[in-house]
């Protein structure tokens, strides 16, 4: 895994494709041991330097002097009907639905706060909440963060808000973004969500393509919001940013939870910045600069909250720099092999 801090996920792949056409290569050869033993000691060796490299990087990375202990609080899991909040989101409703929903949105609202006072007097210094999990209209989020604002200050946290702001009737009626309060209660950031998942994409406000990193008193602190966690060039502003720690605030469902969980791990690592994971309907986690999960808890195994201590933490990563220039390397080297091949007609 180590190797994505170089070359991105493409070293990896380059090696199992790599390993794969060894093995059809020796094959054809009838596993003849004279004619395929440079090839494949010399595919034994490069793995060896890799694997051995990965447990040195390991090894001589630096045990970091401060940590921050951070909470995740997320979604409840039965306060709206199956298909109630995606209703919502969608802006799909009408002046008498939303009469009823104002007794839930006040349920929901109660239950954060309440549960992110619990989580700080436990000793968090950072409280972050999944993605869109605080719903509310547009008209009345700014109540709302007045409210957060001097929950964080009263209690001396950084809070990063996961909120889905609802604009009935307009032709985008969702922004989906995250909101960062310092131990002050004032903003840090307010990012809106730039890369939209395919369902998000007609009806979300999107952003402006700059992830947020912002200095604070406790290190470099930045983000992204789910779904842009999967394109690794786009999320390169964070290792560039040299960002201690990256909030993303992400909603699964229970088929892909591990894999986008996994996916997010090669994240960091490529970025060389620690990260907390706060997740509804899936796994919210901590991970170090070097991918090493600290923590992780299921959504759908009911649990509510994560606690870990998180190390904050840059460490300076070639791939954050030079980006995928390795995957153009094996593209350019893949065209000039069917170049020669071409000519000499093998």
């Amino acid at each position: 895994m180590q190797l994505t801090a170089f070359t991105g996920i493409w070293g990896i792949s380059f090696l199992i494709a790599w390993f794969a056409a060894i093995m059809n290569w020796a094959w054809e050869k009838h596993f003849v041991w004279t004619a395929v033993r440079p090839v494949t000691l010399g595919y034994a060796i490069l793995m060896c330097i890799v694997l051995a490299g990965g447990g040195l990087r390991l090894l001589l990375a630096q045990p970091n002097r401060k940590n921050l202990r951070a909470a995740v609080v997320s979604f409840p899991k039965d306060m709206f009907d199956p298909g109630e909040v995606t209703h919502i989101v969608e802006g799909r409703i009408d002046q008498e639905q939303r009469g009823a929903m104002a007794e839930k949105f006040t349920h929901l609202h109660d239950w954060f706060l309440e549960r992110t006072t619990r989580e700080a007097r436990a000793g968090a210094q950072l409280v972050a909440w999944p993605e869109q999990s605080l719903l509310v209209y547009k008209e009345n989020e700014r109540a709302f963060l007045e409210r957060a604002q001097r929950l964080a200050s009263d209690e001396g946290i950084y809070l990063a808000l996961g909120i889905a702001a609802i604009r009935v009737g307009a032709k985008r009626p969702v922004e989906n973004k995250i909101v960062l309060r310092d131990p002050s209660g004032k903003i840090v950031f307010s990012y809106l969500k730039s890369r939209p998942a395919q369902p998000e994409a007609a009806i979300m406000v999107r952003g402006d393509d700059r992830l947020p990193i912002v200095a604070t008193p406790q290190g470099r602190m930045g983000s992204a919001i789910c779904f842009e966690a999967d394109f690794p060039e786009f999320v390169r502003q964070i290792g560039r940013g040299h960002a201690d720690l990256w909030i993303v605030p992400a909603k699964d469902w229970e088929a892909i939870k591990r894999i986008h969980f996994e996916m997010a791990v090669f994240r960091a690592i490529e970025n060389g910045s620690s990260m907390l994971r706060a997740t509804s309907s899936g796994f919210s986690g901590a991970v170090d600069a070097w991918g090493r999960v600290l923590s992780l808890t299921d959504h759908f195994s009911g649990t509510r909250a994560l606690v870990s201590q998180i190390p904050l933490s840059s460490v300076h990563t070639l791939y954050a720099y030079v980006g995928d220039v390795f995957a153009w390397l094996c593209v350019g080297g893949f065209l000039i092999g069917m170049v020669r091949a071409i000519r000499t007609g093998r």
